[in-house]
């Protein structure tokens, strides 16, 4: 692979942007490239739905709403977003090992 044999030193950090894209470059197939899509999207989508549920928390560790149908809407969106992004990490996965 070019960014294992190019050795940087400390003064040369390669980003991970350029990393993907030198690995992309490298195989020459789409389906890395729908799959690194995927696995980047799932990751956000459970990362933002985590940091929400976080911020929601008061000093007592429970998370605080102002209604009952504000509580119920939010936990039915949030579960269903949450599994849509394990299923686009798990499918990122799938097509990273099935290409």
């Amino acid at each position: 692979m070019i960014w294992i044999t190019r050795n940087p030193n400390l003064t040369d950090f390669l980003t991970l942007k350029t990393i993907v894209m030198e690995l992309l470059i490298i195989h020459h197939n789409h389906i890395t490239l729908h799959a690194c899509i995927l696995i980047g999207i799932g990751l956000a989508v459970r990362y933002l739905i985590g940091r929400r549920r976080f911020n929601r928390r008061g000093i007592a560790g429970l998370q605080l709403f102002s209604s009952y149908e504000k509580w119920w809407l939010t936990t039915r969106i949030e579960a269903l977003f949450y599994f849509l992004g394990l299923l686009a990490i798990l499918s990122g996965i799938f097509l990273l090992i099935f290409k």
